[in-house]
C-alpha cells in the first residue's frame, strides 16, 4: 500500500488546547502528583534502555518524561515534544527543579518538529491519539524521527484500541508487532 506523508494544508496537527482546558489537565497532573500516583511504573514497562533516545510526543507537563529521562540515564537523550508553549515551559521547569539535563524541548508547528531525522530508538505517544486531526501527518512525523528499527508506542487513550490500531496500520507506513489492554507496538514497514 502506497503511502503519502504530505500534510494537510492549513490544518494544524492536533487540535490547539485553549489555556482553560490545559489549565485543568494540568491540575488534575497536580493532584496525581499530590496522592503520590507514580507514572514511572507506567514507564518501566516499556522497554526503555540506558542510552536511548526517546520522544515523549505531546508530553503535556512532562510527567512521563522525568520518567523516561530516568530510565535512558545520563547518556541517554528524551525530547518532550507538544503543540503547546505552556507545556514545554512545564517541562523546563520541572526538568531543572529536578536537575535532570538528559531532556530537550521540542514544539510542534505546522505538524512537524524540529527533531533531526532518524534519531529515536522508541517514539511513545500516551493518551493523545485521539486528539491528532490529522493521522497520516501525525504518522509521517514520527516515521521521520525514528530509527529503522525503532518503536512507535502508542496509547490509544479515549478511543478503542481497534479505531487506533486501523487507523495506523490503514496508513501503509506501519506494521504492528505487539498489543496488550493498554498500548500498541509498531516498526516502520519497508523502511
Amino acid at each position: 500500500m502506497k503511502h503519502n506523508c504530505k500534510f494537510k494544508r492549513n490544518r494544524e496537527m492536533m487540535e490547539k488546547e485553549n489555556k482553560t482546558r490545559y489549565s485543568v489537565m494540568l491540575f488534575t497532573y497536580k493532584i496525581m502528583e499530590i496522592l503520590k500516583i507514580k507514572n514511572g511504573k507506567k514507564v518501566k514497562g516499556m522497554g526503555i534502555k540506558k542510552g536511548m533516545t526517546v520522544v515523549d510526543y505531546r508530553c503535556g507537563p512532562g510527567i512521563y518524561t522525568e520518567a523516561m529521562a530516568e530510565e535512558t540515564g545520563i547518556n541517554g537523550r528524551v525530547y518532550a515534544v507538544d503543540i503547546q508553549p505552556m507545556a514545554l515551559d512545564r517541562v523546563k521547569k520541572r526538568m531543572k527543579k529536578r536537575g535532570i539535563t538528559n531532556v530537550t524541548s521540542k514544539l510542534v508547528r505546522n505538524g512537524k518538529t524540529s527533531i533531526e531525522n532518524s534519531c529515536a530508538d522508541m517514539v511513545i505517544a500516551l493518551d493523545m491519539f485521539h486528539n491528532v486531526s490529522d493521522i497520516n501527518g501525525f504518522l509521517c512525523e514520527v516515521k521521520r524521527i525514528i530509527k529503522k528499527d525503532g518503536i512507535f508506542h502508542l496509547e490509544y487513550g479515549h478511543q478503542d484500541r481497534e479505531t487506533a490500531m486501523k487507523k495506523v496500520v490503514n496508513s501503509g507506513i506501519w506494521r504492528l508487532i505487539e498489543q496488550d489492554e493498554n498500548r500498541i507496538l509498531f516498526k516502520v514497514k519497508n523502511f
